[in-house]
C-alpha cells in the first residue's frame, strides 16, 4: 500500500497494512440483530450486524480502497461487472439495453438471481488465493488473512452481551 494512504493510520495506530499481526481488539465483533421491516416477533424480519471497532473499520476501508484502485487499475474487472463499483450505474446500462431491444421489437427475458449474503459463504482460503492470482501484495494478503482468522464474536441481546464465538479457522 502506498504511503499516502497508511502514514495517517499507521501515526495513529503503530501499524501499516503490510503488518499481518492484525490486533485482537480489530478481529472482535459485537454482533446484534438490526430490524428490518414487518413484525417485530418474527426473527427473519431483523437481520446480524457487527459492530466492530472505528479504527479497524477505517483500516477496512483503506483496504477496500486500495483493493479497488489496483483492481480498476488493472482491469480486473468485467465490463459486466457493477456490484463492486455502482449499482446505479448498472441499472442504468441494464435499462438502456432493454429500451433499445424493445425499440427493436425484440423480446427481453430477464432473470433475476440474490445473491443475499454471498460474502458470508466465500472460502477464506479461495480468496486469498484469487488474490495472489491477480498479483496484489503478499504482505496485504498476508494482512487481510490475519484480519480473517481467530475473530471473536460476541452476541448481544438487549444491551448485554450474551455469548462469545471463535472464529480460529481459516478452513472454510
Amino acid at each position: 500500500m502506498g504511503t499516502a494512504h497508511s502514514s495517517p493510520l499507521a501515526y495513529y495506530t503503530g501499524l501499516t497494512p503490510g503488518m499481518s499481526d492484525v490486533p485482537l481488539d480489530w478481529r472482535s465483533a459485537i454482533v446484534t440483530a438490526l430490524y428490518k421491516k414487518g413484525s417485530r416477533t418474527d426473527v427473519s424480519n431483523y437481520r446480524p450486524v457487527s459492530l466492530t471497532c472505528i479504527t479497524c473499520k477505517r483500516m477496512e476501508s483503506l483496504v477496500r480502497d486500495h483493493l479497488m484502485k489496483f483492481f480498476l487499475s488493472n482491469k480486473l474487472f468485467s465490463n459486466c461487472q457493477y456490484g463492486f463499483i455502482s449499482t446505479v450505474l448498472q441499472l442504468l446500462h441494464i435499462l438502456d439495453k432493454w429500451t433499445k431491444l424493445l425499440d427493436e421489437g425484440r423480446q427481453v427475458d430477464v432473470i433475476y438471481t440474490n445473491f443475499e449474503k454471498a460474502f458470508d459463504k466465500v472460502s477464506h482460503k479461495r480468496l486469498l488465493s484469487k488474490l495472489r492470482s491477480y498479483g496484489v501484495r503478499e504482505d496485504l494478503i498476508e494482512w487481510i488473512k490475519g484480519f480473517l482468522v481467530h475473530r471473536r464474536h460476541q452476541v448481544r441481546v438487549s444491551s448485554q452481551p450474551k455469548k462469545s464465538l471463535n472464529n480460529n479457522d481459516i478452513s472454510n
